[in-house]
């Protein structure tokens, strides 16, 4: 009778214990794709030396403090040096947690993080301006109609470029003529809902009843739909709605529309808290009151942000 032999233990090779990381990563695919990048980024800078994540921590908290700084293509703010030093202590966290041998230390934390100011780039745009140029707008056309639709509903909501691009008409919920949107994926892996306002739900709605009388063949789940020779009927790329972003409102930013929401919740009177809670910020006071901001979807002060950019009273 022959005995199974026992497989001796083996260590995970790096590449086994980043591919496990970032397979636990996915939950959010921008995180996933911006770790999987740095890390390849800087296995790259350490291996022609002879090293990997694995070697002295001493030796591997000096090379990533240097290669955080790295000019790559342009000069890294403070931000962007601790996304990346963030992405590495990511790893070794994750590493540390499976109990492996020889994953007991994590280099990172040996390093001081850069200091940040927050919204130090920040920029409200001016209302009158805006108002200006949304009512410019041409909403006769589809393209019009599209374009400050989209728009109103991102300087209403402070939703984020990715957060806007994935909508999908399944995230539309209606009770009466009023719009509840849901957001499935934002940023860090939070379902975050906005309720429109009575005029926002039907500028919506008057959108969308113009795509479906224009004959246009387009992917019915939909919402902002590219009408020119490019994925025409498809869904808009989020480069796309920054040119509409640039071209309407002469932005090379989408996200000058969220620092504009941010900016006028405060003037509506909204208190901190529920700035944060709107736009769904992970740093957030854990009060009762507060954490109950964050599961609401109602803004009781969308009617009022919604006043500075049109005629509506």
């Amino acid at each position: 009778m022959s005995e199974t032999a026992l497989t001796p233990y083996q260590r995970p090779s790096v590449d086994d214990m980043v591919a496990m990381w970032l397979h636990a990563k996915r939950t959010s695919k921008a995180t996933h794709r911006r770790y999987e990048s740095e890390m390849a980024h800087f296995r790259a800078m350490l291996q022609p030396q002879g090293l990997d994540l694995d070697s002295n921590a001493a030796v591997i908290a000096s090379l990533a403090q240097g290669w955080a700084t790295v000019i790559r293509t342009s000069e890294p703010g403070p931000a962007t040096i601790n996304l990346r030093l963030a992405a590495l202590s990511s790893f070794y966290a994750y590493a540390i947690r499976s109990g492996h041998e020889g994953w007991e230390v994590n280099p990172i934390t040996r390093i001081e993080r850069a200091k940040v100011q927050q919204y130090a780039n920040a920029q409200a745009l001016s209302y009158p301006a805006v108002k200006a140029k949304l009512a410019a707008i041409d909403t006769s056309t589809l393209d019009g109609l599209r374009d400050k639709t989209l728009l109103m509903l991102a300087l209403t909501t402070g939703r984020r470029l990715a957060e806007v691009a994935a909508m999908r008409r399944e995230h539309l919920a209606t009770t009466g003529i009023i719009v509840t949107v849901t957001f499935p994926h934002a940023k860090g892996g939070k379902v975050m809902r906005d309720e429109l306002t009575r005029s926002m739900s039907s500028m919506l709605y008057d959108y969308l009843r113009a795509v479906n009388a224009s004959g246009i063949r387009y992917d019915p789940q939909a919402i902002w739909i590219a009408f020119g020779p490019h994925n025409r009927g498809g869904a808009l790329k989020p480069r796309a709605i920054e040119r509409i972003c640039e071209q309407r409102l002469g932005l090379q930013h989408f996200h000058a529309l969220r620092h504009t929401f941010a900016q006028a919740m405060e003037q509506a009177g909204a208190k901190v808290s529920e700035i944060q809670a709107r736009l769904g910020h992970s740093n957030l006071a854990t009060t009762g009151r507060y954490l109950a901001q964050l599961s609401s979807d109602k803004n009781p002060y969308a009617g009022i942000i919604e006043s500075y950019f049109t005629d509506e009273e």
